[in-house]
Formats: C-alpha cells, structure tokens, sequence
C-alpha cells in the first residue's frame, strides 16, 4: 500500500480529565475525579493519580468514593467545554495535515490523513514526533499512530504510549491482536460473555466465525468484528474547515472618539452574527484589534458566558470594554473577529419548579463586571489542601455562574432561621498588646484579652469573652506555627475570629462572624 492509503490516529488519553485540568488552578497532583453525572449517584470515569492512591477506581460510585476520601474534589464536565477542547485541538493538527477527522464527541480520537506531508517533514516517524511535540507544547499528553484502518489505529493508539509506525497492514493486525478487549468500550456483560469462552483480545475474537456473533453477542460485538477485520472499509470524513468570521474598518482620518468607534463596530456586527447564524452558531466571545498607527497594538477579549446572536447586548459590552480603556493614540484600523460555538439544548425537566432566579442574568452581569473592569476581575474561590486557613483556597477566574455546594445542618441546629458566615481577612491584623501581656514574655499562654483599639469600629466595642482555643500547628519544615484560635464575643454584640500566635506572643485578628 502506498502513503495515499495510510491513516494516522492521534489520541489524547484521560481526554476529560486533562480537559478539567486545564482550567485556572487545576493540578495533576489534586485528589480529582471526574463523574458522568453531578450527585452521590453519578459513576467515576476517570481519577488523579492521588485519587487513585486513595482507592478511587472508575466505574464506582461518587457517594462511595466520597467514603473513601473526604477531601475528594468531583468534576461534571458539560459539552460545551468538551466540544470546545476538541476543536482546539483540530485547529492545532490543522498545521499537519489539512484532512483532520474529530472522533465522536469526548473521545479524544482524531484521524489525520497523512498523505503529502512528507514533502514537509519527512518520514511518517518524524511527521509523527512532530505532531507529539506540538501537541506537548501547549499542554497535551497524546499517542500517535500511523496504520492503515480507522478502528485498528484507535484501538492501537489507546493502547500505546509512544508514536507506532507501520509499514505493512499485516503489521497493524498483528500488533492489534494483542488488544484486550476489556479496554475498548463495549458492554461489561459482552465481555465477560466473551471472557468466559476464553476471548480476551481482538485477535482472539478475530478468529471466531463472524456468522454467529450477531445472534449469540449481540449488535456490539458483531459491528466490533467487521470494523476490526477490515471487510468494511470507511473513509476519512474530515471536519469542513470554516474560515474566521472577521471584518476590518479603517479610518481615515484615526480615530480616537469612544461613541465613533462603538458605532462603527455595530454597523459591522450585524454581518457577522449573520454569517454565525448561517453556520448555527453564537457568538461566544469577540476578539478586538486596534490598530494604533506609530503606537503599539492593543488586543482586546470581550467573553460572553451565555453564546448569543443579540446585537445589543454585544453592543453594550463592548461600550463598557471601551471606556475602560484609556488609548495612548488614535484607532487607524480596527479588527473584529468573532467565536462562535454550538448553542446546547436546554435539559427540560417538566417535573421540577421554575427556579426564581435566572442564572442567564447573572452571567450577563458578570460579562458587564468583565468588559468594564476586564478579564480576571470576575473570580470564584477553589478549595486547596492546607493546614492554614488563608492557604485553603485561592482565587480562580470564573466566566458562569455555579450553584455553591451546601451541607446539611447538624441535628442541633436544623431549627435554625439562619447560618452564620465567617469572613476571612485578605491578611491577619495584628492587634495591639497591652503592658500586662509584655511582662510575661516567658509565658506560653496570653495573660490578657487583645485590644481592638485602631482595627475595628467604635460601635464594635472590646472583647468580653473568648471561646475556644482550636489550635493549628505545623510548618516545621519551614517556619514554626502554633495558633491558638478563638470565637471572641464583644460588648457590642460582634463576633470576630482571631487567634493568639505562640510563637511570636502576639494576638491576630483573623476574620469577622456575620
């Protein structure tokens, strides 16, 4: 067969999961799981190697693996996100082939057809490292084959950690043959069906009369045997390659009015959402060039958490992206390019109430906080394994809005109206100390109550009573910390947080109980 016939198969292992681990603040090292579905009831699909180590395997349940690690994080991912991932990824093997097949949606799978590149870069081996190091660079583990069948590359790919070049076709049947079938996504039922006559592998199954497999395995299996033995042959159908919706205004003479320039863009857009329209598409972000003739560029994101075709709305962030913006020169040409991505099919739930409140709204007014005060002004916080408080979360940029997540209240307190809040300080203030306090410097223990003199309010009064202490220690491989926290009561009828740091005999004031 001669290269025309060839088919290479780029696979992206624990495709989900590396997906999720892209997002802000996201680590490999995380106790992270992903599951099918959000709730107690939802099955693992794939884990971190710590989740793992914990005893998380795929396939048990979100409520069982919660029992296993307390600290497990559990990630739903929705198809946007995934679908999103997946054309990214062809836009970067667009580079090494122009025929570039997506696999089915969350697989992880696309077929390259590799005829012509050899012109470019070589032999198929050197095509294929290029394309494993392409994909490394911008933060993607994958596996490369180059066979000559669609289901065979796949199969081999998933199996393989390192680039597989095959020159021959009875090459590629041999080396799949050794394929488990308990890898490949088939029924757990037909593979132990399997299993139990001793077929354990594609060539196992290969050698079996194809005949019978339809009436006695079922559809699964039959279809598996005709697309590992090749008497069907199905041809590469890449992905049709859309050229960007963009549009250029130039002016003459520069601009540098807000109202003209805003103007000027809403004339374009209208042409533009048309041709997203056309293609089924909204729009999910507008990307800005302003050309500033001697001065330097300025680029310029405007994200939309909710895709639209509604050219106001569009409108009128892009208004509060330009005032914000101070232009050191005149706009001589300006570009605008538009993303668009599928809109999904809201689930219909006929049995469930109309919730009040519209999170549509609220991810509208985080697009205006963003488009006003720019892209990382709208953040969420993330939970963080550590053993002080201000280290147990960090801030991640966020572009929809989450429902938070609640815990039941405890027995004794399920009659009550309300929860009580406690708001953590960016840093610990330091509190004054008191002349009887500095006598005992000696002392393990604090003598005397903190004043609140110069840090809170008047109105917040002094401390009456303290309850506790709850003491955090550790950090011995770095720095020594020993504090004793405590509720403190004051005659104003507050309630802060603060604790008494050992080690430096020094109070803190650490946050505020609403």
């Amino acid at each position: 067969m001669g290269e025309r016939s060839r088919l290479a198969c780029v696979s992206i292992p624990d495709f989900g999961l590396q997906v999720a681990l892209r997002r802000p603040g996201r680590s490999a090292d995380e106790t992270l799981v992903l599951a099918d579905r959000p709730g107690p009831q939802g099955r693992v699909t794939s884990s971190t190697l710590a989740a793992r180590r914990a005893g998380v395997r795929s396939g048990l349940r979100i409520g069982a693996a919660l029992g296993l690690c307390a600290e497990l994080q559990v990630i739903v991912l929705e198809d946007e996100e995934l679908e999103s991932a997946g054309e990214m990824l062809c836009e970067a093997l667009d580079r090494f082939s122009p025929q570039v097949e997506p696999g089915p949606p969350g697989s992880g799978a696309f077929w390259i057809d590799p005829a012509g590149m050899a012109r470019l870069y070589g032999p198929p081996a050197v095509w294929a490292e290029a394309i494993l190091d392409h994909l490394a660079e911008i933060g993607w583990r994958s596996t490369v084959v180059v066979g000559f069948r669609r289901f065979l590359t796949r199969a081999l790919a998933e199996f393989s950690a390192e680039v597989r070049i095959f020159e021959r076709p009875e090459d590629e049947v041999a080396a799949a043959s050794e394929v488990p079938l308990r890898g490949l996504d088939l029924p757990k039922r037909r593979v132990s069906a399997l299993a139990s006559i001793e077929v354990d592998t594609l060539g196992d199954l290969l050698r079996l009369p194809a005949a019978e497999l339809r009436s006695r395995f079922g559809a699964e299996i039959a279809k598996l045997h005709v697309d590992a033995s090749g008497a069907r042959w199905d041809p590469l159908r890449p992905r049709l390659r859309r050229e960007p919706i963009v549009a250029s205004i130039a002016f003459d003479p520069p601009e540098e009015v807000e109202e003209r320039l805003l103007f000027a863009m809403k004339g374009a857009l209208p042409q533009l959402l048309a041709r997203l329209d056309e293609a089924g598409e909204r729009a999910r972000a507008l990307l800005l060039h302003l050309d500033l003739g001697d001065a330097e560029a300025i680029d310029l994101r405007v994200e939309i958490a909710t895709p639209t075709t509604d050219l106001l709305q569009i409108v009128d962030l892009l208004r509060l992206r330009l005032s914000a913006l101070p232009l050191p020169a005149a706009v001589v040409e300006l570009g605008l390019t538009l993303e668009g991505t599928r809109p999904s099919r809201p689930q219909i739930d006929l049995l469930a109430e109309r919730e009040r409140r519209d999170p549509r709204l609220a991810e509208r007014a985080l697009d205006r906080i963003r488009a006003a005060y720019g892209e990382a002004s709208v953040t969420r916080a993330s939970l963080r394994e550590a053993h002080l408080p201000e280290a147990s979360f960090v801030w991640e940029p966020t572009d929809s809005v989450r429902q938070p997540r609640t815990k039941e209240l405890a027995a004794n307190l399920s009659g009550a109206s309300s929860c009580l809040v406690r708001r953590l300080l960016r840093r610990p203030i330091p509190l004054a100390a008191s002349p009887s306090e500095e006598r005992f410097q000696e002392a393990d223990e604090p003598r005397c109550l903190p004043s609140l003199a110069g840090v809170m309010p008047p109105t917040c009064g002094a401390i009456r009573r303290l309850h506790g202490p709850h003491r955090i220690s550790g950090g011995w491989w770095v720095r020594p910390v020993e504090r004793d926290y405590y509720y403190a009561e004051t005659t104003g009828d507050e309630l802060l947080w603060l604790f008494y740091d050992r080690p430096r005999r020094r109070w803190f004031l650490h946050g505020v109980v609403d």
